[in-house]
């Protein structure tokens, strides 16, 4: 498949470099063209930006570039403590990869919003017999090339309808929002519909800088699956959607938002400082547990499990054995900057801690436990140790062995195993793109041989949902055959601002969805600000929710 780019320099984005890379190592993939857009301004054009100079606005202008620079600076020295993220702003020179470089000067058409090429230019395009042309910059869209090309013109496409789409990754920051959307799209001539490949939404980052760099690292990895595809099956991806978007153009911030943004990310960031090393206050999480029926629980009854000094516990799963109910969580121990799994016994409505039941010389958590062929199996999160393991209980509930690595070299969370139709289903959030992401993708693996194997076959549409709101998992309850999923919903700054309980309607080997039940606040507990897990079985209901508090060591 031969691949062009669109693009305003030779000097490109790490982004558009990570991709070029990429399809030298492809076998079938090859981007061979790289197509330079110059727009040739008129004399006329070119006279009133000198006259603009003398404008009371240029004061404007220079200001705004002046405090959108200070944003810049101040916030790559914040970059530099996410090192996956380094070299985000650089710019590569693409001669090593790409010698086939030309020219075009698109005309700006005012009436129309767009760019359209000579027929000079359009031929030239024509002549090179491309597959498909990647857009990689913001300009708008030149309209008559976008057909040339076996499979069109695509590029990335950020931000949603009532989100202002440049700078990539700003507006969401700027306004607090929990999710930051991102598309690829396919281009047509009518320069304000959108007709959508691809989308995915991840959890807005604390800062501008740090947002864009998670969206174009994530938007990135789905371009190559797309090209990937299109190699394949010899044609684009089915369409997701078509809409007219009113919000196609791009507004720049004003000096206000500048102004206000630069200030805003200043004042969190010394609240967070503030509040972490004078405050010493901390996020903090708790479990409660009830011994009502999930469906009629009132979660403002729950009992709260104390916290053991130093620790918070979280992610609590439920077990009945021996006429006995048992619950095990992640303790998490502030000083070891680790967790353990701890067992607690519930009785009624009183509970007592058993004590440490699993612990490696690495972060564990999610205690995902069931049964199988009379034994006893726990799947805790190893997401620092790169793998899925499975652990066999030697003597329940305190003393378990390593019985199974069921997935190697992979970055996966909060990972549950369950029978559904004589078929073993691993549900698992893997972070694909390597950026500690474990929030936004959900991926489904089977097995017809049973549970403890490492031969799980990935479920077709992998990953299964790409959204922040209610990809990772949170629980699993079954009731009488029926499935429901617990996803958890990311918010701005908050991971874990919410869950809801999900009916699964169809799983199979090809298929894959599920409809909203039902969706948990946390407004249960006095001065909570989130709640994510929530499990029962025939007993009891758990659910762990968050504070902010002063932790005592």
């Amino acid at each position: 498949m031969k691949i062009g780019l669109l693009t305003n320099s030779k000097f490109v984005s790490k982004y558009v470099f990570d991709l070029v890379q990429w399809t030298v190592e492809q076998n079938n993939i090859e981007i061979n063209h790289f197509v330079i857009q110059k727009s040739d301004l008129s004399y006329n054009e070119s006279l009133k930006k000198v006259i603009n100079l003398f404008k009371i606005s240029s004061l404007k202008f220079f200001l705004r570039r002046m405090i959108y620079n200070l944003i810049i600076k101040f916030e790559l020295i914040l970059l530099k403590s996410f090192h996956v993220h380094n070299n985000h702003l650089k710019k590569y020179n693409m001669n090593q990869f790409i010698v086939n470089y030309f020219l075009i000067k698109p005309i700006i058409l005012k009436n129309k919003g767009f760019f359209e090429c000579n027929d000079y230019d359009r031929k030239k395009i024509q002549d090179l017999n491309l597959d498909l042309i990647i857009q990689c910059d913001f300009d708008e869209i030149i309209g008559n090339i976008i057909n040339i090309p076996k499979f069109g013109v695509i590029r990335f496409n950020y931000g949603n309808r009532k989100i202002n789409k440049y700078p990539p990754g700003f507006w969401e920051v700027y306004y607090n929002n929990d999710s930051t959307t991102f598309k690829i799209q396919k281009l047509t001539e009518q320069v304000n519909e959108e007709i959508v490949i691809f989308e995915g939404k991840l959890q807005t980052q604390f800062f501008y800088l740090l947002n864009q760099a998670f969206l174009y690292t994530k938007s990135n990895y789905y371009m190559k699956e797309v090209l990937r595809k299109i190699s394949l099956n010899k044609k684009l991806p089915e369409i997701k959607y078509k809409v007219l978007n009113q919000n196609s153009f791009f507004r720049k911030p004003t000096l206000f938002n500048n102004i206000y943004y630069l200030s805003s990310i200043f004042f969190k960031t010394v609240k967070k400082i503030f509040r972490k090393y004078l405050q010493k206050k901390r996020s903090r999480w708790g479990v409660a547990f009830s011994n009502q029926n999930w469906q009629n629980i009132i979660l403002n009854k729950s009992i709260k499990i104390k916290n053991p000094v130093g620790c918070f516990l979280a992610d609590p799963f439920l077990i009945n054995k021996f006429n006995k109910d048992f619950c095990f969580v992640e303790e998490y121990n502030y000083k070891d900057n680790k967790a353990h799994i701890a067992v607690y016994e519930l009785n009624k409505k009183n509970y007592s801690r058993l004590g440490i039941a699993l612990k490696e010389n690495f972060h564990i958590s999610f205690p995902y436990v069931f049964e199988y062929q009379d034994k006893i199996y726990m799947c805790p999160e190893t997401s620092i140790n790169k793998d899925i393991r499975l652990y066999e209980s030697i003597k329940f509930p305190m003393k378990w062995q390593l019985s199974k690595v069921l997935m190697n070299n992979v970055d996966a969370a909060d990972t549950m195993i369950f029978s559904y139709n004589k078929i073993w289903w691993l549900f698992t959030n893997i972070d694909l793109s390597n950026i500690g992401d474990h929030g936004s993708e959900l991926s489904i693996f089977y097995s017809e041989t049973g549970p403890i194997t490492d031969n799980w076959e990935p479920h077709p549409h992998n990953p299964i949902i790409i959204n922040s709101n209610k990809a990772r998992n949170g629980g699993i309850i079954v009731k009488e055959n029926i499935l429901y999923r617990i996803s958890q919903k990311q918010g701005f700054e908050l991971y874990g601002k919410e869950f809801s309980i999900n009916e699964i309607l169809q799983l199979d080997k090809q298929n894959y969805k599920e409809k909203e039940y039902l969706t948990v606040k946390p407004n249960f507990f006095k001065n909570i600000v989130g709640t994510h897990h929530f499990h029962a079985n025939v007993n009891y209901t758990v659910i762990d929710f968050l504070e902010i508090s002063k932790i005592n060591f």
